[in-house]
């Protein structure tokens, strides 16, 4: 029975999430026949559609602290300096001197493609006095790879589901196709979103530049380096759970 199978079907696919699908093809959906028994592909084949890119692939950020005369002078030319390296401003944030109304501090991130991380660093630097400086990198290829290799075998199982949907003759048989084919879909979609994802890490890399009149505590000695690194440990270990 078509439902019968289908809800099996669904439940095997449930288990193997992220494992590979492992759900066969050869359940009996057409009537007066039966679908063609299509090959289930083995976890980790490559595929012609996703390339694996050979040596590491490392996901690279950096931090720097500057005392500057003005903040908000230093912001400008660091939003320049991220253009000039065809990169992009993800935040800013501009903290004020009440009694002045005047910039005393500001935070500003920016991005920009990995191969000019070190150069635009060091352009950066050059805008004020450094008085902190730090990179770190996470390599993500075995994440990138297990991640193709899951698109690759959620593409299959979506194939097999339009092999099948092609043979079906009955209406509630094609109804039942077409729900389990949305949900293999919108698995598919997930995966490959992570996999931009890892891919976009990998290609950008975000720089969080503090600028402070001298003498001013920096915003991120109050927990805004905390938190930045909780965010990367954040990204790392979702790395590892991919």
């Amino acid at each position: 029975p078509l439902l019968a199978a289908l809800a099996l079907a669904s439940v095997l696919t449930a288990c193997s999430a992220g494992g590979g699908d492992s759900v066969g093809a050869q359940t009996d959906l057409v009537q007066g026949g039966s679908a063609p028994a299509l090959d289930t592909p083995k976890e980790g084949a490559p595929n012609d559609e996703v390339t694996v890119p050979t040596g590491s692939m490392l996901a690279r950020q950096a931090e720097i602290s500057l005392e500057v005369d003005s903040p908000s002078a230093a912001a400008a030319q660091i939003r320049a300096l991220a253009l000039a390296a065809r990169g992009s401003v993800l935040s800013e944030m501009i903290s004020t001197d009440s009694s002045t109304d005047l910039p005393t501090m500001s935070t500003i991130v920016v991005s920009v493609p990995s191969a000019s991380l070190d150069t635009t660093l060091d352009a950066i630097a050059r805008v004020g006095t450094v008085t902190r400086r730090a990179s770190n990198a996470q390599d993500v290829k075995a994440s990138y790879v297990d991640t193709a290799a899951r698109v690759e075998t959620m593409r299959a199982s979506v194939d097999r589901v339009r092999a099948l949907m092609a043979k079906a003759e009955k209406i509630t048989d094609i109804v039942s196709l077409e729900g389990e084919l949305s949900r293999r879909q919108a698995d598919l979609e997930a995966l490959e979103a992570q996999l931009r994802s890892l891919k976009d890490a990998v290609a950008q890399s975000p720089i969080t530049v503090s600028l402070a009149l001298p003498g001013t505590t920096p915003a991120n000695d109050s927990g805004f380096w905390a938190g930045l690194k909780t965010g990367w440990s954040a990204f790392t270990s979702s790395m590892v759970v991919l």
